[in-house]
């Protein structure tokens, strides 16, 4: 058998598209070439899969914790819930909850939030309010 330049063994296999290996002129492999090949071929996938292996790994690495920031309540209520528009937000929506819990739609401690079907959370018509579970509600937003 003629190995010419292209041949894996002589050419120590200059790498085409599939596996990396270029094989002799005669079109089929001779015993020698296909065993490297066959070799090569095996090589290449268990690196294939080590590599795959690696990146999940490394994927699955738990990022560092985050240190907690302390939570100053009193300088928040004094930037955002103090406001003039959030008072009246925050009446609304108790004034809503406390109108559904004449109706016995909800009561305290029951897990259930009042929603507004339209979005809009100034719309406060009894056609556009519903009750839903809490978790449904944080799902939705």
């Amino acid at each position: 058998m003629r190995f010419g330049s292209d041949c894996f063994v002589v050419g120590r296999g200059v790498p085409p598209k599939l596996f990396g290996v270029r094989v002799c002129q005669s079109c089929c492999l001779c015993k020698f070439c296909k065993f490297i090949y066959i070799y090569f071929c095996l090589e290449y996938a268990y690196h294939q899969q080590q590599q795959q292996l690696i990146t999940m790994a490394e994927s699955k690495k738990k990022p560092a914790a985050k240190k907690k920031r302390k939570v100053n309540y009193k300088t928040e209520y004094r930037k955002y819930h103090s406001s003039d528009r959030m008072k009246k937000e925050r009446a609304l929506r108790n004034k809503n909850r406390r109108r559904l819990t004449r109706e016995g739609r909800v009561k305290k401690g029951d897990g259930k939030h009042i929603d507004h079907k339209d979005g809009n959370p100034k719309n406060n018509g009894k056609g556009n309010l519903r009750v839903i579970d809490a978790k449904r509600n944080r799902k939705k937003q």
